[in-house]
């Protein structure tokens, strides 16, 4: 999983938020993960991008 993201500083301050609703979105699974801080993301009012790998077993 990995989370672009336009400001650093505001996704840190809002760490406990985030994992919060990640927490009630996802469950308790672990995910391997990076956050990247870009200077901008297609869609202008964008804050986050997520882009996620899963492989589902047969």
């Amino acid at each position: 999983m990995t989370w672009y993201v336009t400001d650093k500083r505001e996704y840190l301050a809002a760490a406990r938020e985030i994992g919060l609703t990640f927490r009630e979105t996802i469950g308790s699974f672990n995910a391997a993960m990076t956050a990247v801080q870009v200077s901008a993301l297609i869609e202008d009012r964008a804050k986050v991008e997520i882009e996620v790998t899963a492989v589902i077993p047969d």
